[in-house]
């Protein structure tokens, strides 16, 4: 259960996280299962803070840092997290439909059976990131940079690509039926068979 506290300190806003904070960035705090959807949080330091299972739909993450948070199984649907930072995150089965998270950015995030339907990562930069059965339909990956990710059994079907760069990209099993690709998309290094 989440702490109560933590929540209020929360929904103050990035200011006051920060000052509680007093410098130790990685301060605990404890979100798990916290309600939390429609809050402002935009450029709130969320870094290595426990939202297993936490309810964010709607919320306004803008810019926030969420490096090393465990986000597992989530409700992000519908969240605003443009320019968002997901470094070394687990965001295992969360749910982050319809988000939006134009220029996120994902190093060595964990985001197996995660579920992205109809989310827009358009200029999104994902390196190292595990995406294996990841539901990605209709998903929109214009200029979106993918380096050294696993998209295995991941369902990109109507996803699109508009010039998407793929660098040492495994699609093994991938769904691709149906997505857009408007201009060439980059490929470079080992490019793993997909079913298109």
């Amino acid at each position: 259960m989440a702490n109560n506290d933590h929540v209020s300190l929360v929904r103050k806003g990035a200011n006051a996280v920060a000052d509680w904070r007093g410098g130790d960035r990685f301060r605990h705090i404890d979100l798990n299962g916290a309600e939390l959807g429609q809050a402002e949080l935009a450029n709130v330091d969320l870094s290595g803070a426990d939202l297993r299972g936490a309810d964010l739909r709607g919320a306004r993450l803008d810019n926030a840092d969420l490096s090393s948070a465990d986000c597992t199984g989530a409700n992000l649907n519908g969240a605003r997290l443009c320019g968002a930072r997901f470094g070394y995150g687990a965001l295992e089965r969360a749910s982050l439909r319809n988000a939006l998270l134009t220029g996120a950015e994902f190093d060595t995030a964990a985001l197996q059976y995660a579920d992205l339907t109809g989310a827009d990562l358009g200029g999104a930069r994902l390196s190292q990131v595990g995406f294996q059965g990841a539901t990605l339909r209709a998903a929109d990956l214009s200029e979106a940079c993918l380096r050294i990710v696993g998209l295995d059994d991941a369902d990109l079907r109507d996803a699109t690509l508009h010039s998407t760069h793929f660098d040492e990209v495994d699609l093994y099993g991938a769904n691709l039926s149906g997505a857009k690709c408007w201009n060439p998309v980059l490929y470079r290094g080992p490019l793993k068979g997909c079913r298109a």
